[in-house]
């Protein structure tokens, strides 16, 4: 499994984000209602409510209705469009991502949510340049936002530009240091600069953030082990190579 891959979700399990990381979307306000179109506001922030935390238990298919149904109500909500979005995304239908994506775009240009998902979807198309363009304009509506920080340093960590991919994950660990994705794609870069105990420690760190159930704790326990048992072999030989010296 290439670890690197991983979007929010990473990103798209984790509520992909979060995926799917319905947490992790800023937010948006939307338009005021007048008196006549209350009820429908409220209704279509309830079925939003009501999405989120479907989304959040795994149940696609419900929040999926539920997120349309808040656009029904109030076709201007922005946030209602991204999350369904996102939702798609963690399913693999960026078709239909990318058509929601597209919608929220000419609501609401300034967003920068929308192009998060853009971009995430280019990285499920594997078209990492595509993504950092499309996180990088997030990057610009949004310079701290640990998502944003996040995707835009995996997307650079998978055209390896190594450098600047660390500087973005290290910023995004430092403002959420609980943050799973950004200490996983930081063990991965370390794992490629063959600097193990760094890597282990990010790693390790991963773990403790996720839930026992997360579809990437074996890999990575793999991934520690091996690094583990390198690790001892350059200590074992290090007396030998001392000995050939003397």
């Amino acid at each position: 499994m290439d670890l690197c891959g991983r979007k929010i979700a990473e990103l798209t399990q984790r509520g992909l984000v979060c995926v799917v990381v319905a947490g992790l979307l800023l937010s948006v306000a939307p338009h005021a209602p007048s008196a006549g179109e209350l009820t429908d506001y409220e209704q279509s922030g309830a079925a939003f409510e009501e999405g989120r935390a479907l989304a959040e238990r795994g149940l696609h298919a419900r929040a999926i209705d539920a997120y349309k149904e808040a656009v029904r109500l109030d076709p201007t909500f922005v946030e209602a469009m991204v999350n369904l979005a996102r939702v798609y995304v963690g399913r693999g239908e960026l078709g239909n991502a990318s058509i929601w994506v597209d919608r929220a775009v000419r609501k609401q240009p300034g967003y920068p949510d929308v192009y998060t998902v853009r971009g995430l979807i280019a990285l499920t198309e594997d078209r990492p340049q595509d993504a950092l363009t499309s996180f990088g304009r997030a990057r610009q509506l949004a310079p701290e936002n640990v998502e944003v920080l996040t995707n835009l340093g995996g997307a650079l960590l998978r055209l390896g530009v190594l450098d600047e991919a660390r500087t973005l994950l290290e910023q995004a660990l430092l403002l959420d240091p609980a943050r799973p994705e950004a200490a996983l794609n930081l063990a991965v870069l370390w794992d490629r600069r063959e600097d193990s105990a760094r890597a282990v420690y990010l790693y390790q760190q991963f773990l403790g953030l996720v839930p026992r159930d997360d579809p990437d704790r074996e890999p990575v326990q793999k991934r520690i082990a091996s690094l583990e048992i390198r690790f001892l072999k350059l200590l074992q030989e290090e007396p030998e190579n001392s000995d050939r010296d003397d």
